[in-house]
């Protein structure tokens, strides 16, 4: 499954808005990083050694290094892993971060948190989806925005 155009717009409009606001961070020093870290380091070096505009050709690119959900424990990515359309928007936020400090690869819990809070953001345009629980829905596709809490 993939995220709609739209959704994707959504998501980068607040992405970028919102990254701004998160501390800018220093690499972490790699024996201090996480399998996941260390499998992408390189990777964030490299991005640190580009222009933003230069990173704009490598979108697809930085999708991959910053996914989050749909990972193996040590880093590499499963592409066989379903993904629910609220874990394909946090990959999407995280990309987008990514795209502004790619440090924040370095600091993947600062890097999902950060991506919830720009779903969350999203959410903010929130309307009850009409199903028997009341849940609050976010705009991107159905994804379920009490999902934040897990």
């Amino acid at each position: 499954d993939k995220l709609s155009s739209q959704d994707v717009q959504v998501i980068r409009d607040v992405a970028t808005g919102m990254s701004q606001d998160i501390p800018q961070k220093h690499m972490k020093a790699r024996l201090a990083c996480s399998h996941i870290e260390n499998f992408v380091y390189m990777d964030a070096i490299e991005l640190m050694q580009m222009s933003e505009e230069q990173r704009d050709s490598k979108l697809n690119h930085i999708r991959d290094v910053s996914r989050i959900y749909g990972r193996y424990a040590l880093g590499p990515m499963n592409a066989s892993a379903p993904l629910s359309n609220y874990e394909l928007a946090v990959n999407e936020a995280s990309a987008w971060l990514v795209r502004r400090q790619p440090t924040l690869l370095s600091h993947t819990r600062v890097l999902l948190d950060w991506a919830k809070r720009v779903v969350a953001q999203c959410g903010a345009r929130i309307s009850l989806d009409g199903g028997d629980d009341g849940a609050k829905s976010c705009p991107l596709s159905g994804c379920n925005i009490n999902k934040l809490d897990s």
